[in-house]
């Protein structure tokens, strides 16, 4: 395929996509392409801090190009607007790489304020509708809450982020080799390194072995 037939292709799931989402009620949201770094290293995300885009400000503080949307999503809109709000963005995001800084298009949907089983399902189904426009997908659906649970005696931050992003890529390798340099109880490393492995909702794998009081409560949600 050339770079005008694939330029073109990816142009047409884009439309399709947007079409899609719209239809559904979905408003697109535009958000800033900044926020302090102070306040992102304190929060769990997937990108590892080096490889964050980093920045100098007029008042001398540093700040990051966005690393993805959803984070700056819930910081500077959710409190504007009535609950239950759909929205969806497509924009830029930014990593550090070791050929330099790459820009990334990052393209989703967010479904604020309405926690019922009706809402998990909308998204769960338009979800499959979005994944039927591509060649190749996949699809992870996990709970935030049983991961936390599972990471609560790990202390540092950076080794959080980069466990959970092995897990959601599935690197089991990677996982395994980075795990030998972690401080853990053997039990909470089989726990972690089995999670990788998993493809699809499995009650008796995630009940097996290593369980504390989060994990359990997330599993009885």
């Amino acid at each position: 395929m050339s770079y005008i037939e694939m330029f073109k292709k990816r142009n047409q799931v884009r439309e399709a996509i947007t079409d899609l989402l719209r239809k559904n009620r979905y408003m697109m949201v535009e958000t800033s392409y900044f926020e302090p770094y102070d306040e992102f290293i304190k929060c769990l995300g997937r990108t590892p801090k080096e490889k964050t885009v980093k920045v100098i400000n007029n008042k001398g503080s540093i700040e990051i190009l966005r690393p993805d949307i959803t984070f700056n999503i819930i910081k500077e809109l959710s409190d504007k607007y009535e609950a239950p709000i759909k929205l969806y963005y497509d924009s830029t995001v930014f990593e550090n790489d070791a050929n330099g800084i790459l820009e990334k298009r990052q393209m989703g949907a967010e479904y604020l304020g309405d926690m019922s089983i009706d809402a998990d399902v909308e998204m769960i189904k338009l979800s499959l509708k979005v994944l039927e426009l591509l060649d190749e997908s996949v699809m992870v659906i996990g709970h935030t809450k049983y991961l936390d649970g599972l990471l609560k005696e790990l202390f540092d931050l950076d080794a959080k982020k980069q466990i959970k992003s092995m897990i959601y890529k599935k690197q089991p390798q990677q996982l395994q080799e980075f795990l030998q340099s972690v401080e853990l109880d053997n039990e909470i490393k089989k726990k972690i390194q089995s999670l990788v492995e998993v493809t699809e909702f499995d009650l008796s794998v995630l009940t097996a072995g290593y369980m504390n009081a989060d994990m359990k409560m997330a599993i009885s949600e």
